[in-house]
């Protein structure tokens, strides 16, 4: 009954936004320099289109051809005899669009839409470039925006729009692998991916020029209602996995290579998951590689994960919630130290608990988040990349509900909460991932001042002016891209203010290769190239030295 009241308002509240704009295509909303701006491609939402194929193709020629109008025209006639639930648009942004007005506090604006519920992303390693998709209502439909940032969470660009003009699309989750950021979305009764360059954030196709890729299909009884993806990126780098609840219940468990073109299912047997989804990889596994958690239809939290050394799926362990109003877990794993976290009610009580194990999943211990036990829910938890256990939460007191961080080494104590929004935190879930070097990057979708803005921090952010870190450290926000290299790479950073930066570069033993620097440099962005023809294949440390401690990059020379 709780949940179907959860469930109520969440829709009331699609359909008050949807009223806002009813009758207005999103197309025929964008004005004469956005068209322009606009690469577009129409796609049927089915798998044996036939002549709509066509028909979206020529949509497609005209407006790129610049004639908007007889694009439109051939649009509405294929909506009138097709049905517009049949089509969708991609956007990709010729020119990336800049969020205007972004900065709220120490918080930084992710792109200019409202109306957001639901927001992933993730990290680059090899370029240190962030990724953020969004889901939200527009109109009678739902759209989903990619959004990237090359500077460390500082600033946010959207480079991409996809719409549909039905309400039956349900989640998404994006994960990088490679040199690609992917999400996925359920759209009815299939799942769909997309994928974007990790370099630019432009939009790439798959095998055969399609924009998307249907992952699979269900059976016309069954919807997907909520989905999850993830990658061993800080790994392999070669995987994708991704997990899906559907109407009737069912787990389901897909992982793809780097094309992201071909999935394969893993078979669950779960029969009653209900909500409340997440999914992680386990970097350097014994046994269990991803993990997945979940509710179940008898308020019961749930854990599953791929064993490859068995070749199947293992149903791992259970608690009881208490009984939820919203059903929100996460998991994240590193060396089979594994810990998931859900919402637990308790009398009046709501808090975030968790249950963690040394030993993947063989045993467990049990506390709450933070050390807090009332008041906080939604709970988002990452232990990738070495950085320990960063928690990112919303905490229910006063007259806001804000978000809460917490963080603590795989073996030790939580470190005291932190208020990390300047706002009020929608009631959804963040995304909380770890940036590197200790520090933890969070998005989320924010009450104010924007009403469902969505809105990104840092653990290294302070109080002022969005953006500035806890200490004056020059350089900051380097990369190295690309990364491996063969002829050429690429070092960038940059600088808050002016001040003297030296390159070095060491070979894995620790043997200085080259050094330049140190000279004086202005703020902002500077890159240098860095010759790699005369290095032998291996690794190597790229060390960017300045008036603090410096950044560490690893770098990989191929032959």
């Amino acid at each position: 009954m709780q949940r179907a009241l959860f469930v109520c308002a969440v829709l009331c509240f699609i359909a008050a936004v949807a009223a806002t704009a009813l009758g207005q295509t999103f197309l025929e909303s964008l004005t004469p320099a956005e068209r322009a701006n606009a690469r577009l491609s129409v796609m049927p939402l089915s798998e044996d289109p036939g002549e709509l194929m066509d028909a979206c193709r020529r949509i497609g020629a005209l407006w790129n051809d610049g004639q908007y109008d007889a694009a439109l025209d051939q649009f509405h006639l294929a909506a009138g005899r097709y049905g517009e639930e049949q089509l969708s648009t991609t956007i990709d942004w010729k020119t990336p669009v800049p969020t205007m007005a972004s900065k709220w506090g120490t918080d930084v604006r992710i792109g200019n839409r409202d109306s957001i519920y639901e927001l992933h992303h993730d990290v680059h390693r090899a370029s240190g470039n962030m990724m953020a998709v969004a889901h939200l209502v527009y109109g009678t439909g739902n759209m989903y925006t990619v959004n990237l940032s090359t500077d460390g969470g500082s600033h946010w660009n959207e480079t991409g729009v996809k719409n549909f003009a039905n309400m039956n699309n349900h989640g998404v989750g994006g994960a990088f692998v490679g040199d690609h950021f992917y999400y996925v979305y359920g759209n009815g009764n299939y799942s769909i991916a997309m994928r974007y360059h990790a370099a630019t954030g432009a939009i790439d196709t798959f095998s055969g020029g399609f924009d998307f890729r249907y992952m699979y299909a269900l059976a016309s009884s069954d919807t997907v209602l909520e989905v999850a993806l993830c990658s061993d990126q800080d790994d392999v780098d070669a995987w994708l996995y991704h997990a899906a609840i559907t109407k009737n219940g069912q787990l389901l468990f897909f992982w793809s290579d780097t094309a992201g073109y071909s999935w394969n299912q893993v078979v669950t047997g779960v029969t009653d998951a209900a909500g409340g989804l997440d999914i992680c990889y386990n970097e350097g596994f014994s046994a269990r590689s991803a993990w997945v958690s979940y509710f179940d239809t008898e308020d019961s939290v749930k854990i599953g994960a791929l064993n490859p050394g068995v070749g199947g799926w293992q149903n791992v362990t259970r608690t009881y919630s208490g009984g939820i109003v919203q059903p929100g877990t996460a998991i994240g794993a590193y060396r089979d130290t594994v810990l998931w976290a859900f919402n637990y009610h308790s009398g009046s009580a709501l808090y975030c608990h968790y249950f963690r194990s040394f030993n993947g999943g063989g045993s467990w211990a049990q506390g709450n988040i933070g050390e807090e036990s009332d008041s906080t829910a939604m709970p988002d938890v990452t232990l990738r990349d070495g950085g320990g256990i960063g928690a990112a939460y919303r905490r229910s007191g006063g007259t806001s509900d804000h978000l809460r961080y917490s963080w603590r080494p795989y073996s030790g104590s939580w470190s005291a909460p932190v208020r990390l929004s300047d706002s009020s935190a929608f009631p959804g879930k963040p995304s909380i991932e770890h940036l590197g070097s200790g520090v933890y990057g969070i998005a989320y979708s924010s009450q104010g001042p924007v009403y469902g803005g969505a809105y990104f921090d840092r653990s290294d952010w302070v109080t002022g002016v969005a953006g500035e870190p806890s200490s004056i450290q020059l350089p900051v926000l380097a990369k190295v891209f690309p990364s491996p290299a063969r002829d050429r790479t690429t070092i960038s950073w940059s600088l808050a203010q002016p001040g003297k930066v030296g390159v070095a570069v060491y070979d894995l033993t620790g043997r200085l290769v080259s050094r330049t620097g140190p000279v004086l440099m202005a703020a902002g962005r500077h890159d240098r190239t860095l010759d790699t023809r005369g290095m032998a294949a291996g690794v190597y440390f790229v060390r960017i030295e300045g008036a603090g401690p410096g950044y560490t990059k690893k770098l990989v020379v191929i032959r």
